[in-house]
């Protein structure tokens, strides 16, 4: 009887330097560095006394490494096994500032970047590395609106999300993650 498992295809060995392999090589490098950014960002929210922002910060950064962790996954089976990764090497400003940062970050790679690697990949029929670029883009998808929903409650004057009512002692905001 015939197996009713989908059929994934494999992906395409690539020969020479394809569109594909140059944006998972790019997107390492951006993943890394947004990873390392994100740290220490949320170090800044956490100096602040944000606790609310500094454990969004943490948990993007750890998303930030994950979707690294998959693009050189799929880089290694393409043969490239020591791909440069990202540093951050700028300084870390107060909270809105690095939340306004963050926010247009991801817009970027939501508008922009993840879906032009999404399109390179199928077009070059890489079913691994189309599936990484997806699970990226949905990911940096949530971190727009989150990092959004922060920077507005921050501008606003809100408190930090974590910050209990000093009445009722109910948090006055969902967690942000």
């Amino acid at each position: 009887m015939a197996s009713k498992e989908p059929h994934i295809p494999l992906p395409l060995p690539l020969s020479g330097a394809s569109e594909t392999r140059s944006n998972l090589e790019k997107a390492y490098v951006s993943e890394t560095q947004t990873s390392a950014k994100y740290n220490a960002y949320a170090a800044v929210a956490q100096r602040e006394k944000k606790p609310g922002v500094a454990h969004l910060f943490a948990a993007a950064s750890q998303a930030e490494a994950i979707h690294a962790s998959n693009h050189l996954a799929v880089l290694k089976q393409l043969g490239v096994n020591q791909p440069r990764a990202g540093s951050f090497p700028g300084a870390a400003g107060p909270s809105v500032q690095n939340l306004q940062d963050a926010w247009q970050s991801e817009a970027f790679e939501v508008a922009v970047a993840y879906p032009v690697m999404v399109a390179v990949a199928r077009q070059e029929n890489q079913s691994y590395a189309l599936h990484s670029f997806r699970y990226a883009l949905a990911t940096e998808l949530l971190h727009e609106v989150l990092f959004q929903a922060a920077l507005v409650r921050l501008v606003k004057g809100y408190p930090d999300p974590s910050t209990r009512c000093p009445i009722c002692k109910i948090g006055t905001f969902a967690r942000l993650t």
